[in-house]
């Protein structure tokens, strides 16, 4: 039995407006679009006025921005304590 068009497509890509990453990333959208605008954050500018851009970011594009934002712990240092001189 061959199978259903809607079965062999893949989904499609999810993708987000500048809010809706906004939402994810717990900033507000100016951040977003600032993040965008030097370099931090990929995404598709789908407006068709000129005087301010409509982003659309795909999930790939967040979770490789949060990728490159992951905080490794330091190493943790010893410290000798210190020998206090002997009484006498």
């Amino acid at each position: 039995m061959p199978k259903s068009v809607s079965q062999s497509l893949p989904a499609p890509p999810l993708r987000h407006s500048a809010a809706g990453a906004a939402k994810l990333l717990g900033c507000s959208s100016d951040h977003v679009g600032t993040l965008i605008e030097i370099g931090e954050l990929e995404a598709a500018n789908i407006g068709l006025g000129t005087k301010r851009a409509r982003y659309s970011i795909s999930q790939d594009a967040i979770d490789a921005f949060l990728g490159r934002r992951i905080v490794k712990p330091k190493p943790v240092r010893t410290t000798k304590k210190r020998r206090t001189p002997a009484s006498r």
